[in-house]
């Protein structure tokens, strides 16, 4: 009888736990955030001008000195876009380039200039170092005039090297008349470089 019984609570007991609900295995899943995509900056071809077919060959050495510097880039991959006119803002960073002098944080030093304007670190340090002065707009998108020119030439030259450039006689210039006042100095500065 023992026996018996004994033989009915183990049948008992495995019915029970076949019957009982199992539980569920449950894996730990970790949340994994969908991957940003990678932002990459436009990189120009590095094209040297002796690949280009619009460099002229007295120019050759100058352009390849200028963009394995990296102090312009082409404009496509097979020109260089030499007679192509120039900016304020394009020839600005360009020159800061070629003096050493690095950009900085853009901080809204012009109303017509944002951070996200290529130029516009190389503006606020050109600002900073006192090569272009305080204005309310910088026009970068404008034409480059020659006298605007040798005004950024002698005044990065000058914040690159702490010393004042020595002026040259230009009123021997056929179009001396011409030459806006506020340039004079500069333009004679320029030549005397």
């Amino acid at each position: 009888k023992i026996e018996k019984i004994e033989k009915i609570e183990k049948t008992e007991s495995v019915a029970k736990t076949e019957s009982a609900p199992k539980a569920e295995k449950t894996e730990k899943v970790e949340k994994v955030e969908p991957a940003k995509p990678e932002v990459k900056p436009e990189v120009k071809p590095e094209v040297k001008p002796t690949e280009i077919q619009t460099v002229p060959s007295w120019a050759k050495a100058e352009i390849d000195y200028v963009l394995e510097n990296k102090i312009m880039e082409v404009a496509s991959e097979n020109d260089f876009a030499g007679n192509n006119k120039i900016n304020r803002g394009e020839f600005m960073m360009a020159m800061l380039k070629a003096s050493g002098i690095t950009p900085s944080d853009y901080r809204g030093s012009f109303a017509d200039v944002t951070s996200l304007d290529k130029f516009s670190g190389y503006l606020q340090s050109a600002f900073d170092q006192g090569v272009i002065a305080a204005a309310d707009n910088f026009y970068p998108a404008r034409e480059l005039t020659r006298d605007e020119m040798c005004k950024i030439i002698v005044t990065s030259i000058e914040a690159m090297t702490k010393k004042e450039i020595s002026k040259s006689a230009i009123s021997h210039f056929t179009d001396y008349s011409n030459i806006q006042s506020w340039a004079i100095d500069f333009i004679s500065q320029a030549v005397s470089t």
